[in-house]
């Protein structure tokens, strides 16, 4: 599976579940054991990301303590762009619906309660 499956937001249902079955993650727990790590990302300046990260047009997109929203590539790790907010990023990370991606939007709030586009 090339395309990871889309979690646009805290969860996977109505109901903020995160599991995702097999026949959508393309991932069993047979295949657990062979996994190996692909990239790290180091978060200058900070030790942990609290807001869960998102995926997706080929990007992974989380936010930092620190009160960075980072758009991380999703093959290598390297950052592609970073946004500084205003308070620690404590959110679900969404991106919009679009066709074809000129005008897409992340959506995040921070720990002061703003909210991001």
């Amino acid at each position: 599976r090339t395309d990871p499956p889309a979690v646009n937001g805290w969860g996977f249902t109505f109901a903020s579940t995160r599991f995702i079955p097999a026949e959508i993650a393309g991932l069993t727990a047979a295949d657990v054991p062979r996994l190996k790590l692909k990239w790290a990302f180091a978060y200058p300046g900070a030790t942990r990301a609290r807001s869960q990260p998102m995926v997706a047009a080929g990007s992974v997109f989380v936010g930092s303590q620190h009160g960075r929203m980072y758009a991380l590539d999703l093959e290598t790790g390297c950052m592609r762009w970073s946004f500084a907010a205003d308070a620690e990023v404590r959110s679900a990370v969404s991106v919009s619906d679009w066709t074809d991606g000129a005008d897409a939007r992340v959506f995040f709030g921070d720990f002061k309660a703003n909210v991001y586009a």
